[in-house]
């Protein structure tokens, strides 16, 4: 036979049974499990575009990409091998092993057996070794894992699994998706935006959003004609093609604000900026009215998933509705803040504004009006006959959030939820603060129950107060106006009484005097309202290097609203450079231009820089005050990194 390196052939060797393979034995070694990505021309893009698709397909792509250490004309890449119809891992990508690699998820009974690597002109690679699983005998059998770290943990978070999440709540918790969802709204305009800078790079952007806004689109168009046709076995498109449309449609405005920009500031050349204005154009589709409206009618309508497509619609219409409302309406259907009668009638007003504020509907302004006055009635019935006192309840952290007499009886049963009743402290209870009354599963049952409800202030502070939100962002013109006949639909006629609690504040800290994530400045940091401005998460698999120097600086929000905020009560100055993103953070004394003061050294251009300079400079990183700052800042970061 065929002599091998060593002057041997195959039949000089004879086999043994007893020999086992290990990664650490002479002439053995890492084993090439084959190319991970890329493997089409468009696998590989632009970070930022990568974030828009992501955000696209509700968070489906980064599940499945990675950073790469190569850059794309000079900018950060990622290889992703999803595509732009669904937003899964495209058939070619399919085909190869390293699809088929699962993660321990931080589980210690699995061992990981594989690990990615960049290989020079070709992409990532998966590669296995025994290090952890030990030698391998003869026919045995294992199953490939691959350990991400921290670089999937917001995954794991969302999901309800991995070591990160114990005491985190996953995106099962419809609140807790709101807020995730709004953090990544408020990334898409305040960082993923902001950070492109070239005509090339929007112009891809744009042709990307195009191309998955075409696909979609024309689905869902042949999808409503069948409706319109009442065709018999229709395909359902996934529910996940309906929200990409949407977030399609929404990013629109935001992408045309940008163009406009770079043709200001950065010279865009203006066949490339005509061109990006007519693919924003494209990202408009015009019969979400109707989609809804036949979504109503068959409302059992599912995908092959078995998701509910007018459920999936509700949800992405609420959360959509309630980032234009976050100034107003805080903590939308928390269970904190909102009884189950609120909530409900948060989202069904959210699918209102959408059903005639999406697209053009003739008299929209009239039938949503008459639509707000509806839900707020049976809201109201809901309350003043209660069909499941259950609706009704608050969870124990409500004593948080509202002001409420005898509320430390809470403290005494953590895990109860409360209704809130009139207060026996009160000589007039139906105009008093409420107080909390401790309920389980026999109290549920009992008629007193009923007639102790605070009836009043569920009808002012739990439907009047949020309809009258929508009716004023939405029917700002004819609101003022019919507000009398809001009051008179749920049965409170006495606009003092409305008025009365109305003006009762909600509690933002509790009572403590210590307002939650970003320190005291409660109102500075949350100009947005209830928006966690945590910092960007870029959902991508990272490199060790990539990794260390994500964690080398702080989010721009925690830059911002602590760092520097904090550096500016210590005399520290914010130079403001010729370009419009150019800043310096100056030092007391420091003069930026004067010759004895080096860029870089004495004052500073970028977040990573200052944060290396407060640590290690001796003239700054032994400051208690400082040190202090740095405290803060880090443990604000690690919260959402």
């Amino acid at each position: 036979g065929q002599r091998l390196p060593n002057g041997y052939t195959l039949n000089d060797y004879k086999e043994n049974d007893m020999l086992t393979f290990s990664s650490s034995e002479l002439g053995c070694s890492w084993i090439d499990l084959g190319r991970y990505g890329p493997f089409l021309d468009s696998d590989l893009m632009y970070q930022s575009s990568f974030d828009l698709k992501n955000f696209v397909w509700g968070g489906m792509p980064c599940e499945y990409g990675f950073d790469m250490a190569e850059n794309l004309n000079g900018r950060k890449c990622v290889v992703d091998i999803t595509d732009n119809f669904s937003g899964v891992p495209h058939s070619v990508a399919k085909q190869n092993i390293a699809m088929n690699v699962n993660e321990t998820g931080g589980s210690p009974t699995l061992k990981q057996s594989v690990w990615s690597g960049d290989v020079p002109g070709q992409g990532v690679h998966y590669f296995f070794h025994t290090q952890f699983v030990g030698p391998l005998k003869q026919g045995e059998q294992i199953e490939l894992l691959i350990c991400y770290s921290e670089s999937y943990a917001d995954i794991r978070d969302r999901k309800g699994y991995g070591i990160r999440t114990m005491g985190a709540k996953s995106d099962n918790h419809f609140p807790t998706y709101l807020e995730r969802q709004h953090v990544e709204r408020f990334n898409m305009i305040e960082e993923v935006f902001n950070e492109i800078q070239s005509a090339m790079e929007i112009h891809a952007l744009t042709e990307l959003l195009v191309d998955i806004n075409e696909n979609i689109a024309e689905r869902l168009s042949r999808f409503i004609q069948d409706l319109c046709e009442e065709r018999q076995n229709i395909e359902a498109p996934d529910a996940s093609q309906i929200v990409a449309l949407r977030r399609l449609h929404w990013l629109k405005p935001v992408l045309s604000r940008k163009i406009d920009f770079m043709m200001e500031h950065f010279g865009c050349i203006d066949p490339i900026a005509r061109q990006c204005h007519e693919n924003a154009r494209k990202l408009e589709w015009s019969s979400w009215a109707l989609l809804i409206e036949l979504l109503e009618k068959n409302q059992n309508i599912v995908d092959r998933k078995g998701c509910n497509l007018l459920e999936k619609l509700r949800v992405e219409a609420t959360e959509e509705t309630c980032y234009e409302l976050q100034t107003s309406l805080l903590f939308p259907c928390n269970e904190d803040t909102w009884c189950g009668v609120a909530a409900d009638l948060i989202q069904d007003l959210c699918l209102a504004v959408a059903k005639y504020s999406w697209s053009y509907v003739k008299d929209s302004n009239a039938n949503l009006f008459v639509a707000f006055l509806r839900l707020a009635g049976d809201a109201a019935d809901e309350i003043v006959i209660p069909r499941s006192l259950e609706k009704l309840t608050f969870s124990n952290h409500c004593r948080n959030r509202y002001q409420l007499n005898n509320h430390d009886i809470l403290e005494q049963w953590p895990q109860k939820k409360c209704i809130f009743a009139y207060s026996s402290s009160s000589a007039t209870p139906e105009k008093g603060i409420p107080e909390p009354v401790v309920v389980n599963e026999l109290m549920f049952a009992k008629k007193d129950l009923n007639q102790k409800l605070h009836k009043e202030w569920y009808l002012c502070r739990q439907v009047i107060f949020v309809v009258n939100i929508f009716g004023e962002k939405y029917l700002r013109h004819m609101w003022p106006h019919d507000f009398r006949s809001l009051c008179n639909i749920c049965g409170l006629p006495c606009l003092g009484t409305v008025d009365a609690y109305l003006r009762q504040e909600m509690r933002r800290d509790g009572g403590t005097g210590v307002h939650p994530f970003y320190g005291a400045d409660f109102d500075k940091t949350y100009q947005f309202g209830n928006v966690l401005t945590a910092p960007r998460q870029h959902r991508t698999i990272s490199s060790k290097r990539t990794l260390s120097d994500r964690k080398a600086t702080f989010s721009k929000p925690v830059f911002w609203h602590i760092v520097v905020e904090g550096l500016k009560k210590l005399g520290w100055t914010v130079k403001l450079g010729n370009r419009p993103n150019d800043w310096y953070l100056c030092p007391p004394g420091v003069i930026r231009g004067e010759r004895k003061f080096r860029p870089r050294v004495d004052f500073f251009d970028s977040a990573p820089l200052v944060r290396e300079c407060l640590e290690t400079d001796d003239r700054y990183c032994n400051q208690t005050e400082i040190v202090s700052l740095l405290e803060q800042a880090k443990e604000c970061n690690a919260r959402y990194l």
